[in-house]
């Protein structure tokens, strides 16, 4: 009986949090460089892009080093690809385990961190993809043509940051991260050679690249 009414407050002891707090809800930004440009095989020179992508996200201390947390992100862009360019829209939802080093009195929220990330996402997007092909008279032309295509995106991520708190309940986040894409495509029929095809490769190696490394920016607040 008394270790029944114990149960809560040893609960509260085996996740410390900070001053007791152990939610934390916050908003990042996400920095993606571009990394098509160096794409070896670029028939034409891409310029360098900066793209975002925006995140909320919540995470809640399970232990004294660990937390667990959920993730929704948004982002909307106009990419430069290879054989044209392309208006780009995406969304991702995530599950992340959070681990705290367990060295120089590190408590889970605050210091440096290593994350897991598990998501899934689609992507859409439309553009204007050149096809080099010829004329009737044998004579090279460039033909330019509208495509829009639809992918569905799963992978894992890995991330080193820190946690910062700032006046008690502000939380300021940095960190470099790293995700993997396994796309699958969301149309029965890619008709080869087509520039549907073209636009399909090409968003695919967009977000391979882009999404490879990238950096993350956020605050939030610890809630409770």
């Amino acid at each position: 009986m008394i270790c029944f009414f114990l149960f809560p407050a040893l609960l509260k002891g085996q996740v410390p949090g900070y001053q007791g707090k152990h939610f934390i809800l916050s908003y990042n930004l996400d920095v993606l460089p571009n990394l098509a440009y160096i794409d070896l095989n670029s028939v034409s020179t891409l310029p360098v892009q900066i793209l975002f992508s925006n995140h909320i996200s919540t995470e809640y201390v399970l232990g004294r080093s660990f937390s667990l947390g959920l993730d929704a992100s948004y982002s909307q862009s106009k990419i430069f690809l290879v054989d044209g360019n392309a208006n780009e829209s995406g969304d991702s939802y995530g599950l992340n385990l959070t681990f705290y080093p367990k060295k120089n009195n590190t408590i889970a929220p605050v210091g440096n961190y290593f994350k897991i990330r598990i998501f899934t996402g689609s992507t859409w997007a439309s553009g204007n993809i050149r096809n080099n092909t010829f004329d009737n008279n044998g004579y090279p032309v460039t033909l330019i043509k509208p495509e829009q295509t639809n992918l569905t995106v799963n992978g894992f991520g890995i991330g080193f940051g820190n946690n910062m708190i700032v006046h008690n309940n502000i939380v300021l986040t940095a960190s470099v991260n790293l995700d993997f894409n396994v796309m699958n495509f969301n149309n029965n029929k890619i008709p080869t050679g087509s520039n549907f095809e073209e636009l399909t490769y090409d968003i695919q190696n967009h977000l391979f690249e882009t999404y490879l490394f990238y950096f993350k920016l956020g605050i939030g607040g610890l809630m409770f």
